[in-house]
């Protein structure tokens, strides 16, 4: 948010911003039909400038939009069927079936799948019985070409999810080959390495 929604309020000192400037890159996020995105936005301008307020390095807080901040554009998220969660996983180059795997059926945020660690994905039971679960205790993000490893979202987001046990052999298939041995090895690796 901060680094491509908010880009304009970077070089421009705090008691410089006026409640016309907030009203007018309100008006112009607006129209680009990212209501949801623009809220965001704005909250954390408003968080912002009501600390810079309460530390008295402003006298008023130029946020004053009502309604910014529950705006939204109402759009309802359509979530794939697994029919179409096959599809894609057929679909898609081989090399990141697992990422698109552990995503779907694990509930994983993009930042958490791509921090996780061979480590990370373990089997439980045996035989007919065995299946995987993933440790999600880490998320990593990326601005401007920098990566940062951090905790996940929220305390409630430090969680151990198991996976159907019908994926159980087509997760073997796709770690076959796989460099898994090393605890730090990235379970998904971009094309070029790393995060």
């Amino acid at each position: 948010l901060l680094g491509l929604h908010l880009i304009e309020f970077h070089h421009q000192p705090l008691d410089k911003i006026t409640k016309r400037q907030v009203d007018e890159w309100w008006q112009k996020k607006v129209k680009t039909g990212k209501a949801t995105t623009a809220s965001k936005a704005y909250k954390l301008l408003h968080a912002v400038l009501k600390r810079a307020q309460a530390d008295g390095l402003i006298a008023s807080n130029p946020c004053q939009i009502k309604g910014a901040h529950s705006l939204t554009t109402g759009h309802k998220k359509q979530i794939p069927t697994p029919a179409e969660v096959g599809k894609l996983i057929n679909a898609i180059d081989k090399r990141y079936r697992l990422v698109l795997i552990l995503m779907s059926y694990g509930g994983l945020r993009f930042s958490e799948a791509t921090a996780l660690k061979a480590s990370d994905l373990n089997t439980v039971g045996k035989g007919a019985d065995r299946y995987y679960q993933i440790s999600i205790t880490k998320a990593v993000t990326e601005s401007n070409g920098v990566f940062t490893v951090s905790d996940p979202k929220s305390k409630g987001s430090n969680r151990t999810v198991p996976l159907p046990i019908q994926l159980t052999k087509h997760i073997d298939q796709l770690r076959t080959g796989m460099n898994t041995k090393g605890t730090d090895t990235l379970l998904n690796e971009a094309c070029k390495g790393g995060y």
